[in-house]
């Protein structure tokens, strides 16, 4: 074999063992994988290749900010709380707990590059979690889900989030931060529009214009139900047109449940059981503080009929508590 070829081979396999003890670190010898976050935790239906190959152990920083006002700070253990686990031997165990805005956790194998920030408010605190402004301003985080993760009877919002590819400084554990958002609860007031009169005995179509405000701007509310109820079981004389809900828009009567009471007729629109899915009605800064419910009804009354309409607007608290029911009753009467 001559020199220069002795050399050129010396230099291949240097490279082939380089390449061969890196790919081993990264846990595949495909060069795609070594900058992809995995695919999903254990626990996710899947079993993705192991990227870390070892213990390390990882600082974990949080910042809690609101999204409504881009001046505002949240201080994790006084407006919120959040806790680390992982998802290992079929179930979730705590890694480390943020109460000083920084927890120091173990990465094992067994996490698949993945952990869980679950995030709720301090207690007393009115503010709910954001988990889509969260999601999209923590490039970490791949998606979110909302479950009792520690046990306690309480339903959080559990971001999962990956540690895979933490650049690690040397003498000292990986940092990385996370930032989660939140929406100020504030119960809104309803206003309730004058009596419609005059309705007479041909089919007639009206409009009620009920609608919410805010006491001030900067906060929100989680909506899960609105009903409108009339005072008499005869469907006949009133078909429930649509309704305007904010954030949602106009639903036409069809989408509504219908259920006949005793003495009630009452249509029924059910958006969400919890607040991971609720319609959030935010104020912002400059924004109009009129959120518009408006009731179309095509009416057909006898000769001196009366009716009531009622609007029952349900919502959450920042606990997932309901909480006051928000009605509005006005007169409807064909004279």
């Amino acid at each position: 074999m001559k020199p220069w070829q002795k050399s050129v081979l010396g230099v291949v396999l240097i490279l082939l063992i380089a390449y061969g003890s890196f790919s081993a670190y990264m846990g595949s010898l495909n060069p795609r994988d070594w900058t992809s976050a995995p695919a999903a935790a254990p626990s996710g239906g899947g079993t993705p290749p192991a990227q870390v190959l070892q213990n390390f152990q990882v600082e974990l920083r949080d910042y809690g900010k609101n999204s409504l006002d881009a001046t505002a700070s949240l201080t994790d253990a006084t407006n919120f709380a959040l806790n680390w686990f992982g998802s290992r031997g079929g179930g979730y165990i705590l890694l480390g707990s943020a109460a000083a805005a920084t927890s120091t956790v173990e990465i094992t194998p067994q996490d698949y590059g993945v952990i869980y920030a679950a995030v709720e408010p301090q207690s007393g605190q009115a503010y709910y979690v954001d988990a889509p402004t969260t999601k999209a301003n923590n490039p970490r985080v791949q998606s979110w889900d909302y479950f009792d993760i520690d046990g306690d009877g309480y339903k959080e919002f559990v971001f999962k989030f990956s540690v895979a590819n933490l650049e690690k400084p040397i003498g000292s554990n990986a940092v990385v931060y996370i930032y989660p958002y939140f929406i100020e609860y504030s119960a809104p007031r309803i206003t309730t529009p004058g009596d419609i009169t005059g309705i007479g005995t041909a089919l007639n179509t009206t409009y009620i214009q009920w609608y919410l405000d805010f006491s001030a701007s900067k906060k929100g509310v989680a909506v899960t139900k609105v009903e409108i109820e009339f005072n008499s079981t005869d469907q006949s004389l009133v078909t429930l047109s649509n309704v305007n809900i904010p954030g949602i828009g106009f639903k036409t009567g069809d989408t509504f449940t219908p259920f006949r009471g005793s003495s009630t007729y009452t249509y029924t629109y059910t958006i969400s059981p919890n607040l991971n899915t609720a319609d959030y009605l935010t104020l912002n800064t400059n924004q109009l503080n009129k959120f518009e419910f408006t009731t179309k009804l095509d009416c057909t009354f006898s000769a001196n009929l009366n009716l009531t309409a009622t609007i029952n607007i349900y919502t959450l608290d920042q606990t997932g508590t309901p909480a006051a029911l928000i009605t509005s009753t006005i007169n409807l009467s064909e004279a």
